[in-house]
């Protein structure tokens, strides 16, 4: 059968035919109309008439893409060039709506005459264009500003082309200056749309009284389009084309004369707390939902406090995802100011121009970026705002996100409730000389004593008054020789063993190169003070883990690939993720740190000598290597309130500066390194191998990171105890500080929330008596609350088993892990929660959790029934009747990403390659349509 690309006769005829030079217009397809008729018109000048031969040509003209749209008319056994001329106008040729979607979002002047935007807007309104008076004021609100001073200038009745022809003489007559000042390229009629002129108008209606008012009418006031577009963000569906039918619904809604106003009401405001103040806002904002491409936005009001950033949303549901939201200080759309990491300014074209603090900004603001240390980024639009409300809100920022010193935070504006104090007296304890023979008593450590030798800070500003130091050495010799160390910071105590074995941490000497005599007069204290006269072992922490400026770059490295902007930036990324992840040192830098501890720990518990940790400052990694020994070898740290008390004790009373390392100061020559986010990461490394060895979870380290930039807050604020102390002085401050510590987490969170910090694989061993805990004060060796079930089921002997010998038990407490870069995990829980496309619906660790607590209340009524048996059948009954009440069908498991954000959507795989959509998918829980589970474990950096 003949093609109708080729018919009979064909190959016959082509030779004849001089169709071998001829070549249509080329496609354009904005104009597919007007294409087809030069098609025609090029046929008929070249003489061809026969409409097999147009067939022809036309086919082997099309692009391979254009082509592809009419497949079924080329491929046809009757196929004619009419057919295919009727198909490529119908399929290909812009309709209606998509022209008046495009003539309200983004057709403007540019560089074009007046008239050729009239003719243009002509042609894209189509039958709509016969009505003079919208045409008059979408011509009109394309102009510049001082071309539409001077045509206002002309009598109301002239003509709409008259009006054109004057606009082109004006342009010629300034010189074509006055067409510099067109609107953006997406704020459509609404940013050129003016203050309300009638009195009834506000700015910011809700959503519930904007979608029941239906599509705004001309109502006079000259903002139809204002109201037009809060109507349309405010009712209408986000995806797909529904959009579209919207915006015919305007233009037929406008073109009625209908006149009646639009009344709705003003717009919402924060949640202020006790001594918040408004400092700047901006109506007509828009957010966009992230990793929506900027199709998807919310529309509201945007508020600078001196305490946060908040986004007060116009409509009831959050742009179609559904946010998961306890805290009771910051609402889902704020955003603390200390946790604002860098602010950059968007332009038309999609650059970003980052903003220096404190600087100040005089033009116009279309778009702000904000990109916070949690690894949130926040996209605001003022496209439909005032001129002066964008500039308002992006100086408020750069001016209180760095303030120059502490006392401008708003903790000392807070007028809250003064905290009731914790079970622990407070953190103020973690500090003093009781808190310091505790755990000097805990530890039975031997050779060392409490000292006030910096008693008024006299010999260092970064160490408590209260200080651990060798037997050995008089507080006269030790004020003495600690001039000879960075920051007067000689080696302090910070835990031990009855062995004699200890963890000291000192700075580096100003002496370079060898021992100098003073520092050798401290080592020789040590090992006096050693019950076997043991010589103390140095490590270098400088030399084995990174440099905070190495950790710093490896931070920024991280949340540019933790944070995409886009779906299509995510994407490209995907397949080269763990590659890049690897070229960021982040996971290197996280080894280290575990390598360097674990290196610790095995001198200490091997040598049973005095491990001395020094570093360039003794206050960063020092720290992070030391607390992360004494998890390893302390089973009380890895506690809830031991691991609170260790980074009380480790991290802000010996001095770590974290009001430097955060950047919560603006000050010349701080050092901005995240390196308590660094011994986070260990920490959570060493909970995915350790689950059941740890009372908390990873949600508390996240918790705790969030913690740390809300200024509520004075835990984490200063750099050290003697600022704490000068910033509490009456006599000093007009305000002084109110101590408010971070560790009562009632006033954040929830009950639901704080029950997440406590890890339900730890309760299911202490259940069932396989971990032991700590000793009573009474004496009593430890008993887990499982026994009584576990012997029934074991047939084992009454009573619980006698404790192990100190060392032994020591040793069997110890964990040892694997600290080769293959073994470490990208922590998602923190670094990704901000991006909904890599949430795992039903997976990951929360999904975990929640499947043992589910074990768990099933064996604690399993045990409740064996004990039961036991009492009688009484007993028995309304045991049985309270588990019949209790055995209901478990909840729907949790995404990968909860408490922090609800699953969105099932994750779709980017690509085939092993990239981080589908490492993440892969290591995760991922629940089957019949409920079962299935473990999904990766080799590296899953989730």
């Amino acid at each position: 059968m003949p093609s109708p690309i080729e018919p009979e006769g064909a190959a016959q005829d082509a030779p004849t035919r001089p169709f071998a030079s001829f070549r249509l217009p080329a496609y354009a397809p904005e104009e597919a109309e007007l294409w087809l008729v030069q098609v025609e018109c090029a046929f008929a000048v070249a003489g061809i008439t026969d409409d097999h031969d147009k067939f022809r040509l036309l086919v082997a003209n099309l692009p391979v893409h254009v082509a592809s749209q009419v497949r079924d008319v080329i491929t046809a056994e009757t196929g004619s060039f009419s057919e295919l001329k009727g198909a490529l106008s119908t399929r290909l040729a812009q309709s209606r709506a998509s022209r008046l979607e495009a003539l309200l979002r983004d057709h403007q002047l540019g560089d074009r005459r007046p008239t050729q935007l009239l003719r243009s807007m002509q042609h894209m309104l189509g039958s709509a264009g016969h009505d003079l008076g919208l045409l008059r004021t979408l011509f009109l609100q394309r102009l510049p500003p001082t071309t539409r001073a001077a045509l206002a200038l002309l009598p109301e009745d002239t003509g709409i082309d008259d009006l054109a022809s004057a606009a082109d003489r004006f342009q010629e007559a300034s010189g074509g200056a006055a067409v510099t000042a067109v609107c953006t390229p997406t704020a459509g009629v609404a940013a050129a749309c003016g203050p309300p002129a009638g009195p009834g108008v506000t700015l910011a209606p809700p959503a519930s009284a904007v979608a029941a008012a239906g599509p705004p009418a001309a109502c006079g006031c000259g903002n139809a389009a204002r109201h037009y577009r809060r109507w349309r963000l405010a009712s209408a569906p986000t995806r797909g084309g529904a959009t579209v039918d919207l915006n015919v619904a305007l233009l037929s809604q406008l073109t009625r004369g209908v006149t009646h106003p639009l009344e709705v009401a003003p717009p919402p405001e924060p949640v202020l707390l006790p001594g918040e103040s408004v400092v700047a806002t901006a109506d007509d904002v828009c957010l966009y939902v992230p990793m929506s491409e900027q199709r998807q936005a919310l529309f509201g009001r945007l508020v600078v406090t001196n305490f946060k950033l908040s986004f007060v949303t116009l409509h009831g549901t959050s742009g179609g995802t559904e946010e998961l939201w306890r805290n009771r200080l910051l609402g889902k759309h704020d955003v603390c100011l200390m946790n604002v990491d860098a602010i950059y300014q968007v332009s038309s074209s999609g650059k970003r121009k980052l903003l220096a603090p404190r600087s100040n900004v005089s033009g116009r603001v279309k778009e702000l970026q904000i990109r916070c240390k949690d690894f949130r980024v926040l996209t605001f639009s003022f496209r439909c705002s005032r001129l002066d409300e964008d500039r308002a809100i992006t100086n408020a920022l750069l001016v209180h996100c760095y303030p120059r010193r502490a006392q401008l935070m708003f903790h000392f504006d807070y007028k809250g409730e003064s905290p009731e104090p914790g079970p622990d007296g407070g953190e103020e304890q973690c500090c003093s000389e009781a808190s310091w023979t505790d755990v000097l008593t805990r530890t039975s450590s031997v050779g060392w004593r409490i000292s006030h030798v910096n008693q008024a800070y006299r010999m260092c500003d970064s160490l408590p008054e209260v200080l651990v130091v060798p037997n050995g050495i008089l507080d006269s010799q030790l004020l003495a020789v600690s001039r000879h160390y960075v920051g007067c910071r000689p080696p302090v105590w910070c835990w031990g063993s009855p062995d004699g074995g200890a963890i000291a941490r000192a700075a580096y000497t100003h002496v370079t190169g060898r021992t100098s005599q003073e520092a050798q007069l401290v080592m020789d204290s040590i090992k006096s003070s050693h019950p076997t006269y043991k010589d103390a072992v140095q490590m270098d922490v400088g030399t084995l883990c990174p440099s905070i400026d190495e950790v710093q770059e490896s931070y920024v490295r991280l949340r540019e690939i933790c944070s995409p902007e886009s779906v299509r930036a995510l994407g490209e990324t995907d397949g080269r993720s763990l590659g890049l992840l690897g070229a960021s040192r982040w996971p290197l830098a996280v080894s280290q740190c575990l390598s360097a501890a674990a290196q610790c720990v095995q001198t200490l518990t091997d040598q049973q000598a005095v491990v001395v940790l020094t570093g360039p400052t003794g206050r960063d990694l020092t720290a992070a290597v030391a607390s992360l020994a004494q998890l390893l070898v302390d089973a009380e740290c890895r506690t809830l309130a031991g691991f609170q008390r260790l980074v009380q004790r480790q991290w802000v009373a010996l001095g770590h500066p974290f009001q430097d390392r955060l950047g919560l100061i603006h000050r010349d020559g701080a050092k901005k390194s995240p390196v308590f986010l660094l011994f986070l990461d260990c920490v959570h490394q060493l909970l995915v191998q350790f689950p059941a060895r740890f009372e908390f979870t990873e949600t508390l380290l996240v918790s705790l990171w969030d913690s740390l930039h809300v200024s509520v807050f004075d835990t984490f604020l200063f750099n050290s105890e003697k600022e704490r102390a000068d910033a509490s002085s009456v006599k000093e401050n007009d305000y002084p500080l109110r101590r408010r510590p971070v560790w009562n987490w009632a006033e954040q969170f929830d009950p639901d929330w704080r029950k997440l910090f406590t890890s339900a694989a730890h309760e299911v061993k202490l259940q069932l008596g396989l971990v032991q805990t700590p000793p009573t004060p009474a004496g009593r060796g430890p008993v887990g609350p499982g026994l009584g079930l576990l012997a029934a089921v074991t047939g084992g002997g009454s009573g619980p088993p006698k404790p192990p010998p100190r060392r032994a038990r020591r040793r069997a407490d110890q964990l040892r892990p694997v600290t080769s870069v293959a073994a470490v995990r990208l922590w998602t829980l923190c670094f990704c929660r901000w991006v909904p496309t890599l949430d795992v619906g039903g997976g990951g660790r929360p999904a975990e959790e929640a499947c043992l607590r589910h074990l768990l209340a099933q064996l604690r009524t399993l045990e409740a029934q064996v004990e039961s048996a036991r009492d009688g059948v009484g007993v028995r009954r309304s045991v049985r009747a309270s588990a019949a009440r209790g055995s209901v069908a478990p909840a729907p498991l949790p995404g990968a990403f909860h408490p922090f954000a609800a699953c969105r959507a099932p994750t779709p795989l980017l690509s085939v390659t092993p990239g981080l959509v589908n490492a993440l998918v892969r290591n995760s829980i991922i629940t089957g349509e019949d409920g079962s589970l299935a473990a999904h474990r990766g080799r590296q950096y899953g989730l």
